[in-house]
């Protein structure tokens, strides 16, 4: 017969997420066309094409590669823009407001600041405890293991296997078969027809890629692309509204040029729903 407790009365802020448009054009003279062929070593449209397609997926990969001292304008968001907090911008010495993301003010904002080990500008050599501290200040946030995932340079995972293969009985490295999807990237069960072949850590994926950002060697990031709520989003992943679609046109009177014009474009962004459990672990040597 106790009274009600009073209604909760969450406060809710508005953040803005820029769709990005991505588009690379390219163009081949009537001339060379016809040079390509008639069997001379000119480059055919058909190669362009081939080429530009790589490129478009490269250059979008950069993007999210980017440092996080460098604001993303017209490109994608990076991970490392993501996984940033007001004490590793003012430590850092970067740009006033730069690690601000999605029109959020992280030095007024504590929320939005994720976890990063940084070193104040010193590089220091990679340890298990600094993987280990990057692995529990991420899981006391909030981060759900099963879909946790490293991402690194080729230089730092090298560091990093270089750790444990003196290790007999307990080696924390692995494999494991993973598939990506809507809710983030899993790893799949043993035995099944379809997945990635990668390296694990601390029974996570391994993710190397050679546009990593860079102190002297590559930093590492452990991020969280789970959806353990069910929303139908990951925690982190990237928002495609247009998916890339590829148009051409050989009408002289659009191009106004006597050539044959290409184009790849997409519509996404880099999307984090939860900053506290993201992080990385920078100014490796």
């Amino acid at each position: 017969g106790g009274a009600l407790p009073d209604t909760i009365k969450p406060t809710f802020a508005e953040i803005t997420v820029t769709l990005k448009e991505i588009a690379h054009n390219f163009a081949l003279s009537t001339k060379q066309i016809s040079l390509a062929g008639a069997g001379d070593d000119a480059i055919g449209f058909d190669e362009m094409r081939e080429q530009m397609a790589v490129h478009h997926v490269e250059m979008m990969n950069i993007m999210l590669h980017t440092d996080g001292d460098t604001l993303a304008s017209t490109g994608l968001e990076s991970l490392d823009r993501v996984c940033a907090s007001a004490a590793e911008a003012t430590a850092l010495s970067w740009t006033t407001a730069d690690e601000d993301i999605y029109g959020i003010d992280r030095s007024a904002a504590s929320w939005a600041d994720a976890i990063s080990l940084h070193n104040s500008g010193t590089d220091r050599v990679i340890t298990d405890a600094l993987i280990r501290s990057l692995e529990q200040q991420t899981l006391a946030a909030g981060a759900y293991m099963p879909g946790q995932l490293w991402i690194t340079g080729y230089d730092t995972w090298s560091d990093i296997s270089g750790l444990y293969q003196s290790q007999v009985r307990y080696n924390p490295i692995g494999a494991a078969d993973i598939a990506p999807s809507v809710e983030g990237v899993k790893v799949v069960a043993p035995g099944a027809n379809f997945g990635v072949h990668v390296a694990t850590l601390y029974n996570r994926p391994v993710i190397c890629d050679k546009n990593v950002v860079k102190d002297t060697k590559s930093r590492l990031y452990l991020v969280d692309t789970s959806d353990p709520a069910g929303l139908g989003r990951p925690r982190l992943g990237i928002a495609v509204a247009q998916p890339t679609v590829y148009q051409e046109t050989d009408s002289y009177f659009l191009t106004a040029t006597l050539s044959k014009e290409g184009m790849y474009f997409t519509q996404a962004e880099l999307v984090c729903t939860f900053f506290a459990c993201q992080g990385k672990l920078r100014e490796l040597l």
